[in-house]
This record gives structure tokens, C-alpha cells and sequence, in this order.
């Protein structure tokens, strides 16, 4: 990568609507580099599902051997200076003159399980090394200057797009190989697949393993050649006068490069590590190259562990279980969501019963009211016309009375 200022944007990160992030700087100061722009993005990945992860780690190509640094050897502007260090640094005085100022620089060096020196920028800020490391460190000249490495993981199913200025300041740029993988959790039940390994980061191949990507001239057309010839190139680290140039009988590593995987961005020299061919869309020269399949068993890439045991896997994992949660709670929120329906619609037809049996019951008061009062009236006229003929019969007897 280089250096620069990134303007980084999520295109339709909900289906719908871009986000752009400010502007980051990618340096090797503090609070600068792919760490501050992770934290960026993980700011507000709760808005965008987009979380942020990187690795800015500087890997010799071989166990340490015998050499010195040179007098104007520093790290990130950090002065060092001249170190004589051991085969496998066994006095520790490589490893501790870059710890010494590790609290200004944010370098810390170690020695990994098979005595390879390790540059680890903890909150991702660059590496640069300026003057010589001296070849017995394993550390080549091309890999002195080092932002590192960024991942995106989106949860939901949906692609990553995104857009920007100084993208390859982040390696995502549109001549960066870039590495992309989907996955399913039937893919993950025990391990890592490759491809998803590599996309995800575990696999960084920045130093160390079986290859290097390198960006030499493919210019004879014989790859041994000019891989021979870029190693013994000035500069190198293993050229000659080195102790570690070609055809040396002793620390000879530069032949251990023939049998590594070298990839040329400049002349296209692509297929070496990604499965390419014309017509494929992925093809040399179509700018679309970078998001090729990775051949992984040219580069002996590796499946990654799914589980606690490395830091990769238990992300990996994490990652996993976080969608699987989100998937569930999609389900539960259709589930509840359907349920509330329901009890809605049984409530409102307890309540239309209700009404309608009250309705029912005053109908049936309001009836019962009009023939009571119909029977009194019914009552009254009846006993009325029986007064009345009483009265007429009485009338008669009276006047039958009188006559006698």
C-alpha cells in the first residue's frame, strides 16, 4: 500500500442509501493508518453492518541468522541504530532494540515458532524502516515500508461496495488484488474454508510461507531467471557481498526463492496465484483481475481452525454466531410480529361479540318494556269495559227497584 489520505464510501449499505466516512490519513504517525481508519468504520457499524478488522504486521522471510543493523537503522522515524545480532537472535539484542522504543514508534517485535522476526503495529499505524536491518534478518528492502492489511465483514447477506479516493492506500484500489469470499454456516461447522480464510484475513502473506509477491519485471519470459536476477539485484538484500546472494554455499536463501510464487501487477503476470483466463472476466489487463479466485494450491494457503484457538477463528466464529443471532432475531421479530397480529384480531372480535350480545340485550329490553306496557293498557281498557257493564247492570236493578 502507500501512503495518502482515504475518503471512504459504503454504497447502499441499507439497500438504499450511501455512507461516506471522513477522511483518514494512512501514515506511520499516531492516530493515523488502516487502525484508525477500522475505527472509523466500526463507529457506526451498527448503521452500515459493516465491521472493520486489520493487520499491519511485518514477517522476515526466514529464521533470523547472524548480522547487523546499520548505523542509520530506524522505524518510523525512530532512530536505532547499529544492533549485532545472532543466529535466531538467541541474545535477544534485535528483538530488544526495537522494543526499546516501541512506546514512541507503536512497533513491537517478537520471534515467531520458527525464529522468523515479527513487526507487529498493535493500533495500526505503518511500518517504515529506513537504513538496513542487514539480510540476516529476513526482513527484504520491499518489505520495509508496510500499512498493512484491511478486512470488511457485512453480516446481512448483502455485497460490500464501495467507492472512494486513495483507495490503494487501503490496498483497495483498482489495480489491488483483493481477496472476497461469501459464506453460508453449513460451511463452518468445524473448519475455515481457504478462500474465506484469505478474505477474512487469517491468511496473511506478508512475509513468511512458502511464497512472496513481488513486484520484479517478468522481462526474459524465464521466471527462474528473473527471479535469480531480482534477488541478486542491489537493494535486495541478497545480492552480492550480502552473505546471502545466489549460488552461495553458505545462508544461500536466495534459493529459496525458486521454488516461490511471484506475481508481476505491472506485466500482468497474474495466474501465478489466481485463476485467470480470457474471457473469464478476470482476465490480465481487465482491471477486474483483482477480485480473481486465489489459487490456493499454488500458494499453500491453509484452512483456519473455526474456534478460540487462533485469533482469525474465533473471529471467524464470532462473526457467525453474531449473523446466526441476527437471523434469529429476524425470525423471532416475524414470529412476534404475526403473533401481536393475531392477538389483535381475537381481541377485536371478543370485543364485536361483547357489543353485539349488549346490543342484543338492550333490543330485547326495549322490547320487553313496549309489551308490558301494551299488556297494562290491554289491562286497563279490560277492566274498564267490565266496570262499565257492571255499572249499566247495576242501572237496571235500580230502576226494577222502583217499579215494585
Amino acid at each position: 500500500y502507500t501512503s495518502g489520505t482515504v475518503s471512504l464510501t459504503i454504497k447502499n449499505y441499507n439497500g438504499i442509501e450511501d455512507f461516506t466516512f471522513r477522511d483518514i490519513v494512512i501514515s506511520t504517525s499516531v492516530n493515523t493508518g488502516i487502525g484508525a481508519l477500522a475505527e472509523e468504520i466500526n463507529r457506526v457499524a451498527d448503521t452500515t453492518g459493516v465491521r472493520a478488522s486489520y493487520s499491519v504486521e511485518t514477517t522476515g522471510t526466514f529464521a533470523v541468522k547472524a548480522g547487523t543493523t546499520s548505523s542509520d537503522f530506524a522505524i518510523n522515524g525512530v532512530t536505532i541504530g547499529q544492533t549485532d545480532y545472532q543466529d535466531g537472535d538467541q541474545n535477544g539484542s534485535l528483538v530488544a532494540a526495537i522494543n526499546s522504543v516501541k512506546d514512541t514508534t507503536g512497533v513491537e517485535a517478537s520471534l515467531d515458532a520458527s525464529g522468523r522476526l515479527v513487526m507487529t503495529s498493535a493500533d495500526g499505524r505503518g511500518i517504515e524502516i529506513t537504513g538496513s536491518m542487514g539480510a540476516g534478518s529476513g526482513v527484504l528492502s520491499t518489505q520495509y515500508t508496510n500499512y498493512g492489511r484491511l478486512s470488511l465483514v457485512k453480516n446481512d447477506g448483502r455485497d460490500i461496495s464501495i467507492s472512494g479516493t486513495e483507495l490503494s492506500a487501503i490496498g483497495m484500489g483498482a489495480t489491488d488484488t483483493i481477496s472476497q469470499a461469501s459464506i453460508s454456516l453449513r460451511e463452518s461447522k468445524a473448519q475455515i474454508s481457504v478462500d474465506y480464510a484469505d478474505a477474512i484475513g487469517a491468511n496473511s502473506y506478508a512475509g513468511g510461507g512458502n511464497y512472496q509477491i513481488i513486484n520484479f519485471s517478468d522481462a526474459t519470459g524465464d521466471h527462474d531467471t528473473d527471479v535469480e536476477a531480482y534477488m541478486d539485484a542491489a537493494g535486495s538484500g541478497f545480492s552480492a557481498g550480502s552473505g546471502y546472494s545466489y549460488g552461495q554455499t553458505a545462508y544461500n536463501y536466495s534459493t529459496y526463492f525458486d521454488s516461490a510464487v511471484f506475481v508481476s501487477y505491472s506485466n500482468g503476470v497474474i495466474s501465478a496465484a489466481y485463476i485467470v483466463s480470457a474471457g473469464s472476466g478476470y482476465s490480465a489487463g481487465s482491471n477486474l483481475s483483482q477480485y480473481a479466485a486465489l489459487r490456493t494450491t499454488a500458494i499453500d494457503a491453509y484452512a483456519t481452525t473455526a474456534g478460540v484457538t487462533t485469533l482469525a477463528g474465533a473471529m471467524a466464529v464470532m462473526d457467525i454466531a453474531e449473523t446466526a443471532i441476527a437471523d434469529l432475531d429476524a425470525i423471532r421479530a416475524d414470529i412476534g410480529s404475526v403473533q401481536n397480529q393475531l392477538t389483535v384480531t381475537i381481541n377485536n372480535i371478543t370485543v364485536t361479540q361483547v357489543n353485539l350480545k349488549s346490543a342484543e340485550s338492550t333490543i330485547r329490553d326495549v322490547d320487553f318494556a313496549s309489551e308490558s306496557s301494551n299488556y297494562s293498557k290491554a289491562s286497563i281498557l279490560a277492566q274498564s269495559g267490565t266496570y262499565a257493564l257492571a255499572q249499566a247492570n247495576a242501572s237496571q236493578q235500580n230502576v226494577l227497584s222502583l217499579l215494585q
